[in-house]
């Protein structure tokens, strides 16, 4: 059955959830599409800032080829044959040079010509570099190793990381001469060069792993992490600051670009009617838990109150009544009516439970009779068989005993009897078997004395020494009975185990099976028996155990729970 509660919060789902969730799924979605705008327009940014780079680079090495197929003093660099010829034709090749590399070329940093064969490199710088005497020496030897290779100038352009700079690399080869252009990262034009006409952002060229060749420091200070993504852009950086990230591969050297803008989310990009959509969204998902708090308060706490109640009254708290102050008037309808028929209830329980009781002591009264008429005639018949043989003395003296073990039976709670007092029956009893047998049977007693004065049912212990002298019998040997009371404690219980063990023939297969049978109270046999064993799950609510088992005799375990209040 389903409770209403649940009932409730299915109908709100029902109602609010898919409005919500089509309120925010057109949020989200919106800023998904603004985000997307936002990267595809600095995609373009990208794109604008390449586009000229490439072009002066593609011009650079136009220019070189050409100047290598027709340029005279090239052409005869090749076939000059002394030193001072091809010095004097590297001048006038530099000094061509010099106009190519003092015009506004996209990250023009050096031209430079070689002729291996002469020995001699010369090498024409940009002044916007400012390069220093150590930067261009280390360019300069980088080189000549470079050209050692004669395929160097089949690689194109070509990614080099110095000390302090980097840069794009690329050598022409006309027979025995080489034209050498060099590309300098920091000499491009940026977007953060022109923070005046461009929204401040950050143009980074990477390597094919993504290790920064420009703005270094600028990446390292705020956290951010450079990486290929499928998506288009992602957000990095560092807590404080965020920044959306596009890459774009560059056409050469294998070179990647990354545009790094300042993120601070898409909201600020919404007009005012998609941010009055949001603000209504989120306010709506607010008044859900607002709403169903004071649902809980009017509503389900009294329904939980009151269904507390009830599971008291079930778990046997008579007394509990519906004492809320409710504020909705049905449910002080319900409190009244409720409270009147658990008083109502309360009542005819008392009624029953005492019928139950009288009941229980009736039957208790009955097994305990059942069990007396068996010793009695056993005394008689051996008062008689004594008086018979004429043992006056020896009559006196077991009707003495058993006068005295009369007094103490009746003396006693009808249901319950403490180990000391059974034991003393116990003594009394084997001591008038004494009397009567030429070999009488010997018991042995074993007591915890913190378990004297434990209650025990009565006739528990004498029922079986009685069952054990009557059957336990063996004509070449002397019956020894021994009774040892003890305590078995464990993590969740505790028990008193009694257990009587003689050196009989033990039980037959049929008394076992017997023994573990249900009560009948129209059995013959083992009435004894049967009848403590439903004393006991009458006493202790089936908490209470007799077991069976044959060990070089007839052994009989009795648990008893050791808390008292079990009992009733």
């Amino acid at each position: 059955m389903k409770k209403l509660r649940s009932q409730i919060l299915i109908w709100m789902v029902v109602l609010i959830v898919p409005l919500l969730a089509v309120l925010a799924a057109y949020n989200i979605y919106t800023l998904k599409i603004l985000n997307k705008q936002v990267a595809a327009n600095n995609s373009d940014i990208i794109s604008i800032y390449e586009k000229p780079v490439v072009q002066d680079m593609d011009y650079i090495s136009y220019s070189m080829a050409n100047a290598m197929a027709n340029n005279s003093s090239m052409l005869q660099l090749n076939y000059a044959a002394g030193y001072m010829e091809a010095y004097i034709c590297c001048n006038d090749i530099a000094s061509d040079f010099k106009a190519l590399v003092r015009s506004e070329l996209e990250g023009l940093a050096a031209l430079g010509i070689s002729s291996p064969k002469h020995k001699l490199t010369r090498m024409v710088y940009s002044d916007a570099g400012k390069y220093t005497y150590n930067e261009k020496g280390e360019l300069n030897n980088y080189l000549a190793l470079l050209m050692q290779d004669e395929e160097c100038y089949k690689a194109g352009w070509q990614l080099l990381s110095l000390t302090k700079r980097d840069y794009l690399v690329r050598i022409l080869k006309n027979n025995n001469v080489y034209v050498i252009m060099v590309i300098d990262f920091s000499l491009m034009t940026t977007p953060q060069k022109e923070a005046d006409e461009v929204e401040s952002g950050y143009l980074v060229y990477t390597t094919k792993s993504n290790a920064a060749l420009t703005m270094k420091k600028f990446i390292k200070e705020n956290d951010i992490e450079l990486k290929y993504s499928s998506g288009g852009y992602y957000i990095s950086g560092s807590k404080a600051n965020h920044y959306m990230i596009v890459q774009k591969d560059f056409p050469y050297a294998g070179i990647r670009q990354f545009y790094v803008s300042p993120y601070k989310g898409a909201v600020r990009y919404l007009d005012v009617v998609q941010i009055l959509l949001m603000i209504i969204t989120i306010g709506s998902a607010c008044f859900i838990p607002v709403g169903f708090y004071y649902m809980k308060k009017t509503l389900f706490n009294p329904m939980e109150s009151m269904i507390t109640t009830m599971e008291s009254i079930g778990s046997g708290q008579a007394d509990a009544h519906m004492d809320e102050n409710y504020k909705i008037a049905e449910f002080l309808q319900v409190k009244d009516t409720f409270n009147a028929m658990v008083d109502k209830i309360k009542e005819l329980k008392i009624n029953a439970y005492e019928q139950e009781l009288q009941y229980k002591n009736v039957q208790m009264q009955y097994l305990q009779i059942q069990i007396r008429p068996h010793f009695f005639l056993n005394c008689l018949k051996n008062i008689y068989a004594m008086a018979n043989q004429k043992q006056y003395d020896s009559i006196q003296e077991m009707i003495l005993l058993l006068s005295q073990y009369l007094r103490s039976l009746f003396q006693i709670n009808p249901s319950l009897i403490s180990i000391e007092e059974e034991i003393k029956g116990v003594n009394t009893y084997i001591a008038l078997q004494q009397m009567c047998q030429s070999e009488p049977p010997q018991c042995k007693i074993d007591v915890d004395p913190e378990l004297w004065q434990f209650s025990i049912p009565t006739l528990s212990i004498i029922t079986f020494i009685e069952n054990s002298v009557k059957y336990g019998g063996v004509s070449d040997k002397r019956l020894m009975i021994s009774i040892r009371v003890s305590k078995l404690i464990s993590e969740t219980d505790s028990y008193v185990c009694i257990t009587i063990l003689d050196n009989g023939p033990g039980f037959p297969s049929d008394g076992l099976n017997t023994s573990e049978e249900p009560y009948d109270e129209n059995s013959k046999e083992h009435i004894g028996i049967i009848n403590i064993k439903k004393r006991i799950e009458l006493l202790y609510h089936g908490e209470g155990t007799l077991l069976f088992s044959n060990s070089n005799g007839a052994c009989v375990e009795i648990y008893i729970p050791m808390d008292q209040n079990e009992v009733n």
